[in-house]
């Protein structure tokens, strides 16, 4: 490569508040943005995005479609209603719509890409997603740690004289401090897909990783860790069952324990039955595990939105939960319409239901295989320039056609997916000739 001189790239104020956070990223948007653009079209450069290196990588035809040739194709379902999740979200963070507006919008979108004739893989497929987001948005809630900034522009170089340019949008940035004062910054995704495998992960996670590195190089700030917000789904915390085991004493043994352990006087029982026995125990939990040898933590499970009620059925019998309290939960499946009273209860039991957030650990070894992975796929990019099409290969559709059928902006165009589906059918009436 030729070397190349590249200004400092103007830094950011680190934002403290949300009022902050929003005059900074307009002026971010406004300067940073037009001049880094600027910089690059002045050095004659690409201007590079995470998802941009993703597709070459993916399909280097779908590539030549869409950043060569500039034919974006057509969207798809789960990217039209991916994009109106985010808005929703998006929207919602920064008070232009109310909470309970956020379900009418997604549902009017996921109406219109119906009618146009965008379709699932199955039926089966479709209920499943459309459940799990309907119960996200009737339950999502911004999170305690504050109000972040949403679709925050950051960019940077990379490579060899930093001769890679690369730009990204962050979904949401809070801006927190510790306890000692000192600032860090948490970056967090939506995600709308189905959890990632193990072996997903560093894939997925590079995206982030990206993010994480160009913010730090502008604001100076610590990226304390990165997540995913899983819309799908949520985290189920069950307890042990120490309540449960408590609840099999003697009524006897249970009167001794709260007597000589918990000091309670002992006319305080007078007329209570062995279930009202039971639940004084709620209070006690330390006490009574330490005393019998109970487990105390609960098991934290992720489990499909729409799976949540029926998943804690077996769990919430077991703590004696009232069995129209459990079905009151099963017909709505939704933790906010729990009493506040009811919630008490059963997280002193050590039932709760959380939003699912999956956290990505960035180590320096994550760091290190990013940054080459930007600058080995540019220069595989690159190294393409001016080639004709031909030697834009497509990817190996037998090997994943669901890429190809439901995900591609380019399936119901592309020459070479078109030529596998007709390769398909003369082999299928061949074999029906043969019967």
């Amino acid at each position: 490569m030729n070397n190349i001189n590249i200004p400092p790239i103007p830094s950011i104020t680190v934002p403290t508040t949300p009022v902050k956070a929003e005059e900074v990223k307009k002026r971010v948007r406004s300067e940073l943005e037009v001049e880094f653009k600027k910089r690059a079209k002045e050095l004659g450069k690409v201007v590079y995005s995470y998802s941009r290196l993703g597709s070459f990588l993916e399909c280097q035809y779908g590539y030549y479609e869409s950043y060569i040739k500039w034919n974006r194709g057509k969207d798809n379902i789960y990217s039209t209603l991916g994009s109106i999740g985010h808005d929703v979200l998006e929207d919602y963070t920064n008070g232009k719509i109310k909470k309970e507006e956020m379900l009418p919008i997604f549902e009017k979108t996921y109406a219109k890409a119906k009618l146009v004739g965008m379709k699932f893989p199955s039926d089966k497929i479709e209920v499943g997603y459309i459940e799990n987001l309907r119960l996200f948005f009737q339950e999502y809630e911004i999170p305690p740690i504050g109000k972040p900034i949403t679709e925050m522009f950051v960019c940077g170089t990379f490579g060899m004289n930093n001769s890679i340019f690369m730009q990204g949008f962050i979904d949401e940035l809070y801006c927190c401090k510790d306890e000692n004062g000192k600032s860090y910054a948490i970056i967090s995704d939506h995600k709308s897909s189905t959890k990632f495998k193990p072996k997903d992960l560093l894939k997925y996670g590079r995206q982030l990783a990206v993010y994480a590195h160009m913010y730090k190089r502008l604001t100076g700030l610590e990226v304390k860790y990165v997540q995913w917000n899983m819309m799908k789904y949520c985290e189920c915390l069950i307890p042990s069952s120490w309540h449960r085991d408590f609840s099999k004493l003697s009524v006897k043994d249970m009167k001794e324990f709260y007597i000589n352990d918990c000091g309670i006087d002992i006319g305080i029982f007078k007329g209570l039955k062995k279930v009202d026995l039971a639940k004084i125990g709620l209070e006690y939990k330390d006490e009574i595990c330490d005393k019998f040898g109970y487990e105390k933590e609960s098991k934290s499970i992720i489990y499909e939105r729409k799976d949540v009620a029926s998943k804690l059925e077996r769990h919430l019998k077991w703590a004696n939960v009232d069995t129209e309290v459990i079905e009151e939960f099963k017909s709505h499946n939704l933790w906010s319409k729990v009493s506040d009273e009811l919630k008490q209860e059963l997280r002193a039991l050590g039932f709760d239901i959380l939003p699912y957030y999956e956290r990505y650990e960035l180590t320096d070894e994550i760091m290190v295989e990013m940054e080459n992975y930007i600058i080995e796929t540019v220069g595989m990019i690159e190294n393409k320039l001016g080639q004709p099409e031909v030697m834009y290969q497509p990817k190996d559709i037998a090997e994943d056609v669901f890429f190809c059928s439901n995900l591609c902006n380019h399936g119901d165009n592309c020459k070479y997916y078109k030529q596998h589906i007709n390769s398909f059918v003369e082999k299928s009436k061949l074999m029906l000739g043969s019967i």
